[in-house]
């Protein structure tokens, strides 16, 4: 079975506020973008990799980030697009014809697991779709515009989504293709899924799959990388 994981490294890192984006900053000396790439690179369910870069930074971003690191899985690096949902469907296009399902992950989401991983692929392969997430332990209210507050949702549903998201070929493909004909942009790649009207399984992901998108994110980062056996605390 191929399985091939989308990496959508493209963004601007503009919340990050530095000179170099988000996603090629070190953490602890390592690159954000490899620690995320040496989980996949060892993920024994993962057959090749797609990485998505910023398109002028092709040449520098193999020769600094690919090539020191002895990445053997990765099968393309293709231009992103304007959005991190463009950047994604520049990947889909690239994929080889045999490929079965399609992983897609964050590059600034580094604390990922290979067991997270193939959970979500497992729930992936039983239903078609399925999301890494962790239910929300806070109390959500929904507010106007004002700040007001409209209500106080029910938690017990609410869950906050986390990449992987893993899908079967045909279906993410409709689903960007629909997505495109309707002139939508969603902010994850489930909810293009959910628009099809099929349904997406959640898997419990863990609280240290965290995006690292802002300053207070690196601060965090930097916590987690010190917690003793973490892949092992996760569910």
């Amino acid at each position: 079975m191929k399985t091939i994981a989308i990496i959508p490294a493209g963004g601007s890192g503009r919340r990050m506020g530095t000179r170099q984006v988000k996603q090629f900053l070190p953490l602890d000396h390592v690159p954000i973008m490899v620690r995320t790439l040496q989980v996949f690179e060892k993920c024994s369910e993962i057959t090749k990799i797609v990485l998505v870069v910023p398109g002028l930074q092709i040449e520098e971003i193999k020769e600094k980030f690919i090539h020191p690191y002895g990445f053997e899985k990765i099968y393309d690096v293709v231009a992103g697009g304007k959005e991190r949902q463009d950047s994604v469907y520049n990947g889909l296009l690239a994929i080889p014809d045999e490929t079965e399902f399609i992983v897609i992950h964050d590059a600034v989401r580094p604390f990922v697991t290979t067991d997270i991983i193939s959970r979500v692929l497992k729930a992936a392969q039983e239903s078609g779709a399925a999301v890494a997430g962790i239910p929300v332990s806070d109390t959500v209210k929904r507010a106007a515009e004002n700040r007001s507050i409209i209500s106080t949702e029910d938690r017990h549903f609410l869950w906050l989504a986390q990449t992987p998201q893993i899908f079967r070929r045909d279906i993410i493909t409709k689903a960007y293709q629909q997505a495109y004909e309707d002139h939508y942009y969603g902010t994850d790649d489930s909810v293009m899924v959910e628009r099809l009207g099929l349904a997406v399984h959640m898997v419990h992901g863990s609280p240290f799959n965290i995006k690292i998108t802002t300053h207070e994110d690196m601060i965090m980062g930097m916590a987690v990388l010190k917690i003793p056996g973490r892949d092992s605390l996760a569910p």
